[in-house]
């Protein structure tokens, strides 16, 4: 009888056992599936604004808040948010990725990893770091890549931090312009005519830069402000 009842209790100890572990991998199955959330981006106006029909967050949480962005809550190192970027139909070129963000940690940089398709229809990657300000308000930052309409895929890793939350407002393309270290002319006006629907711009053009530059075009770049609008959202699990 006692051998009996010593069975009995391992049995009961191994059930009890067996039923804390099944909780444990439960919890840590809930866990992981709250790790990677997709917010769908609704209409074309949405789409243009975050570049993707759905973000994902990998080493923390996203959440919509009332701010009209999504807030990303970061709970590991080097956490990021990451998309496939939907293909750029539209008309005009562009030169950069607009990233409206307010971060509320010490992070200070974000690294930006980017896929995309060259000339010859190859798919490259591309890595670009772009500095932020830690514990700050909204702020418009760009990163400057030619490759931008092209990209296939984009990761933005918050770097060196583990806890916080980062509200993104938008990540767009964006026709960017920046002032040279060396400039290779300068322009006294530009007007735009209305009735004509021209643009005259007049000024002068340093000799070498005519030399270096014969036969090349001045392109003209319309920049926009970023629209930003409310996201739709929705969980989405992954484990």
């Amino acid at each position: 009888m006692t051998g009996r009842k010593h069975i009995k209790k391992n049995i009961v100890a191994l059930c009890l056992l067996l039923a804390m572990l099944s909780q444990l991998l439960g919890s840590i199955s809930v866990h992981a599936a709250e790790q990677t959330l997709a917010y769908p981006v609704q209409s074309a106006e949405y789409r243009s604004q975050f570049l993707t029909d759905f973000w994902n967050a990998d080493g923390g949480e996203l959440k919509q808040n009332n701010t009209q962005g999504i807030t990303f809550h970061i709970s590991e190192r080097n956490a990021a948010l990451y998309a496939d970027v939907l293909a750029y139909a539209g008309d005009t070129a562009n030169n950069a990725l607009q990233l409206v963000v307010e971060n509320r940690t010490a992070c200070t940089a974000v690294q930006i990893e980017y896929t995309y398709t060259d000339m010859s229809a190859q798919e490259q990657v591309g890595i670009y770091t772009l500095k932020i300000a830690p514990q700050s308000d909204k702020i418009v930052y760009y990163a400057y890549f030619d490759e931008i309409d092209a990209i296939r895929s984009l990761r933005l890793v918050f770097e060196g931090v583990k806890s916080g939350e980062v509200i993104v407002y938008g990540v767009a393309r964006a026709s960017y312009y920046y002032r040279l270290e060396k400039t290779h002319g300068s322009v006294t006006s530009c007007e735009y005519d209305p009735n004509l629907q021209t643009v005259t711009v007049q000024g002068t053009v340093r000799t070498d830069a005519v030399a270096d530059f014969s036969g090349g075009s001045i392109l003209l770049y319309q920049l926009q402000p970023l629209k930003l609008q409310a996201v739709q959202c929705r969980r989405h699990q992954n484990v």
